[in-house]
Parts: structure tokens; sequence; C-alpha cells
């Protein structure tokens, strides 16, 4: 009967007008519904425009002092719990940075034994101050201070296995050997990327060294030589190493024996007596 659908129609009824999608639609819905009725909807427009008058009033009508104050009061609130916060997150900071520096300050040493272990440096023995000792009376046997035991030196950044990873960036001739063992052997075109890991070691032989690229570990070592040089490097687990070249030795021919003529002096014979 009004052609309004019924959720519209139930706010209509319980006076929600402020639910409506616009105030024409509102006033369309009240029209059809007097209409529906019996009602005279020119009487009910003008009760609608008056509310929404009266609506529009209202709000600042009912702003009282005392919901000032409130209002306030609650504000002034809320800034005190943030102010609380934010000092006890500082107070917090503060603590967790003292601690930090007095532990920094009081394992200074360690730290740094720590950092020169983790980058490969030796670090040096420490000397310890021997105490003086009253020199011994005369007559006695002379004691010499035993030297020392050398500390050995711990080697660090030695991997178990080798990882290497040739990539070409010129054509070379390339023979890759891993573990006693040819993984490899062509041409590699600029380009070009092989990858090998082995337990003992890598070898690599190629005609063209300055158009390799080595990657051990996933560390850049730049080109392997120069342009057109013939060159043989192992990788082992301990770093790139070049093998030393073995000499020949060429026996040299006997030297010939010359016969040197010896002149025997005879004795003459002389007369006897």
């Amino acid at each position: 009967m009004t052609r309004i659908r019924r959720a519209r129609l139930e706010a209509l009824e319980r006076g929600e007008m402020a639910s409506m999608p616009s105030e024409a639609q509102a006033r369309g819905f009240l029209k059809n519904y007097a209409d529906a009725l019996g009602l005279d909807p020119e009487e009910l427009l003008a009760q609608y425009g008056t509310s929404r008058a009266v609506g529009r009033k209202s709000p600042r009508q009912t702003t009282t002092p005392q919901t000032t104050r409130n209002a306030r009061s609650g504000r002034s609130t809320s800034e005190l719990l943030i102010t609380v916060f934010v000092m006890l997150g500082v107070i917090a900071v503060l603590v967790w940075g003292g601690g930090r520096i007095f532990e920094s300050l009081t394992s200074g040493s360690d730290a740094v034994t720590i950092e020169a272990l983790a980058a490969g440096v030796p670090i040096p023995a420490t000397e310890t101050s021997e105490p003086t000792t009253a020199p011994p009376p005369s007559g006695a046997g002379l004691v010499l201070p035993t030297a020392p035991s050398p500390t050995p030196t711990l080697i660090l950044n030695v991997l178990d296995r080798v990882n290497l990873r040739i990539m070409a960036e010129t054509d070379s001739f390339v023979e890759v050997i891993v573990d006693d063992k040819q993984a490899f052997r062509g041409r590699m075109q600029a380009g070009d990327e092989q990858s090998f890991i082995g337990d003992r070691a890598i070898s690599v032989t190629t005609g063209n060294a300055g158009g390799l690229r080595i990657f051990f570990n996933d560390l850049d070592q730049g080109l392997m030589g120069e342009i057109g040089q013939v060159l043989v490097r192992i990788w082992t687990p301990r770093g790139a190493q070049t093998p030393t070249p073995t000499v020949t030795v060429t026996p040299l021919p006997s030297p010939f024996l010359t016969e040197t003529a010896t002149a025997v002096q005879t004795p003459s014979a002389t007369p006897g007596p």
C-alpha cells in the first residue's frame, strides 16, 4: 500500500527519521504513509519540519557547564595516563641502557677477544708478570725460569667443504677437478656460470685466467688472472692455493775423457865400473 520497504516503514513509525537516506526521501515516505492511512500529509510534513528545526538546535542547547567540566576532566585524566605511560617507558629505556653500558664496561676485553676471533686475527698471548724473588744466597745454585709454552694460534674461517662458483666474463677453456675427479671440461662462453662443491679440494685449469671470475664460499675473489694467461689454481677449505711447479732435472751427458800422453823417461844404460 505505501510502497515503502519494511525496514523503512518500521523506522518511520518509530519516529527514527534520522535513519532515512535523505530529507527528501523522508518527506516522500511521510506523504505516502499519510495517503495510505487517510491522514493529512501537509500536517505531517509540517510537524516533521518543526522536529527537524528543533533537532538542529538541541545539541547547542544541551551543552551545559557541567558537561564541559566533565569533558575537561575526562581529557585531563587521559592526558595524565598518557604522561604516566610515557614516563614509565623512558625510565625503562634508561634502566635498560644503563645495564647495557655496565655490561660493556665490565666485559670490554672479552668482547674485543671475541671480535678478533670472529675476524680470524690471532690473539697474542698475554704476558704475565713473574713475581720478583730475592737473589739466592752466595754459594746456592742459580735456578733459571722456565720459558712459557707457546700458545697455539686458533685458525678460524676454515669451513668443512669447498663451495666454488665460476662465472665467465669472456670465452675461456676450463677444466675443473673436484676431489680428484673431473667435474667439467670444456669452453665456457661469456655469461655462463658453473657451481661446484667439494670435500677436500677443487682444481681449476684455464687458458684464459682473465676471463673467469671466481666466487669462493659466496665471496667474490675477483678475476682468476690475466687475459690469455694459462693458470692452474686449487681451492681447499683454507682458501686458494697455487700449485708449486715441479722442476724436472735432466741429466747432462758425461764429458768425454781425453787421453793425455805422459812421457816416461827411461834411464840410460851406464857402463859398469
